[in-house]
């Protein structure tokens, strides 16, 4: 024989009525939290995506400034650089300029270059560069020693370059130079670095056209390279 709510105590009946009330609240409350967990979540993520963007504008004001402050090539490069590192965290990062004419590289700036090293010019004269230089779109190796690429990756490695993106630069369609941004240990680039990089790039060789850097410096000779490295 089975009982129905009819055949229960009235007390009975109640106590199960606030017990199902109990159990939808709980589970009311429960789906609650979790829609303010994951809200909060996504709050955080827009707060890290701003004081990221927030990081990348004002890197971006640095370059202006330098762009329009600078009192020479080396200075405003190096300032260029330097706010490329430190948007990316970046370990190395280099500009080599290209004269078309010559159909040569003939400097190296960028962020603490002040004289090349025998490493710097190896990759300078590199068959890597000179194929990045007629590349439309950058080249990106995420760790140099186990790369399938079809170039000779040695000068970057000698460099000290294990992972690294090179950058063609490029000036009204003419190639004016490479942008090396680059890691000491394997590193995966993700999208946010890429279009900094493709940026500063972009920015460098307008200011070379802009300032009429590129025959500035064709004037002057390569600096000559130390015969030691540190």
């Amino acid at each position: 024989m089975t009982l129905d709510d009819s055949d229960l105590p009235p007390s009975y009946r109640q106590a199960i009525i606030y017990a199902q009330e109990l159990r939808e609240l709980y589970h009311k409350e429960s789906s609650l939290r979790h829609e303010l967990e994951r809200r909060v979540r996504q709050l955080e993520e827009l707060k890290t995506a701003l004081q990221r963007q927030g990081f990348d504008l004002l890197a971006l004001h640095e370059i202006g400034l330098a762009i329009n402050s600078a009192r020479n090539a080396q200075e405003m490069f190096d300032h260029i650089a330097q706010s490329l590192v430190g948007v990316t965290h970046a370990n190395v990062c280099i500009l080599f300029l290209w004269d078309e004419e010559a159909g040569r590289f003939f400097a190296q700036v960028g962020f603490g270059v002040f004289r090349e090293k025998p490493a710097d010019v190896e990759l300078r004269e590199s068959g890597l560069s000179r194929r990045v230089i007629n590349m439309q779109d950058p080249l990106e190796v995420e760790d140099a020693q186990n790369s399938h690429v079809d170039i000779d990756l040695t000068p970057a490695l000698n460099r000290g370059l294990r992972s690294f993106m090179a950058v063609p630069m490029r000036s009204r369609g003419w190639p004016v130079g490479v942008l090396y941004v680059g890691f000491r240990e394997p590193h995966r680039f993700d999208e946010r670095e890429r279009q900094l990089s493709r940026l500063v790039a972009d920015i460098s060789a307008a200011a070379l056209h802009r300032l009429q850097l590129l025959g500035e410096l064709q004037s002057k000779p390569a600096p000559a390279p130390e015969t030691s490295q540190t």
